[in-house]
């Protein structure tokens, strides 16, 4: 190659462009196409990796939001206690007040504090004869520093759904999509290098 940018002689730089273009008649011909889809997998790769490890990272959250899993973006379950959630008690009569309850309301909003955010793990219908019908929620908030979850069931209708984050969402998707763009070059590479044989 030094020989193509200084040659010494005319002869050298025509011998180095002679075997450059049987390298390019080389690669052109069959294993070229083997070569090329290989480079672009290992390319899809590097990039489902660097997707994977931003999605994971931002999954994680921070001391300001909640930590969500790949399952609660896809149908979010995430909930808190709306800020009248004790007047929906008082309506009625399955489920009662508690100090628990009492200490997730006090949390709503504070989003340093994502104690008050839980995941609904269970639904009953209480009276299937109202319009729409009454349903109560069994609610899980995760324990921290050690301690462990606190279960508590609500009325449905005093609980929001908490929106995950459209960034995060975005994130989701575009790793969803180069997955599934490397798992189909993959298969076309298999394909191309049995062909080869």
């Amino acid at each position: 190659m030094v020989a193509a940018v200084h040659p010494a002689h005319a002869v050298e730089t025509a011998s180095t462009l002679r075997y450059a273009r049987q390298y390019s008649a080389l690669q052109s011909s069959g294993g070229g196409h083997v070569s090329i889809m290989s480079s672009q997998v290992r390319d899809l790769t590097r990039k489902v990796d660097s997707l994977k490890h931003n999605f994971e990272k931002a999954l994680q959250g921070d001391e300001y939001s909640i930590a969500w899993t790949r399952e609660s973006l896809q149908g979010s379950v995430h909930c808190q206690p709306k800020s009248n959630c004790k007047q929906c008690f008082d309506m009625q009569s399955h489920i009662s007040w508690s100090q628990a309850h009492a200490s997730k309301a006090a949390v709503r909003g504070q989003r340093r504090d994502r104690s008050g955010v839980g995941y609904i793990t269970k639904e009953s219908i209480i009276n299937p004869d109202s319009d729409p019908p009454e349903k109560e929620c069994e609610v899980t908030f995760e324990g921290r520093h050690g301690r462990p979850n606190i279960v508590l069931w609500y009325p449905e209708m005093a609980l929001e759904m908490v929106k995950p984050p459209p960034p995060l969402v975005d994130a989701m998707r575009k790793l969803d999509d180069a997955e599934q763009e490397l798992t189909r070059m993959k298969n076309e590479l298999a394909t191309a290098q049995k062909e080869e044989k």
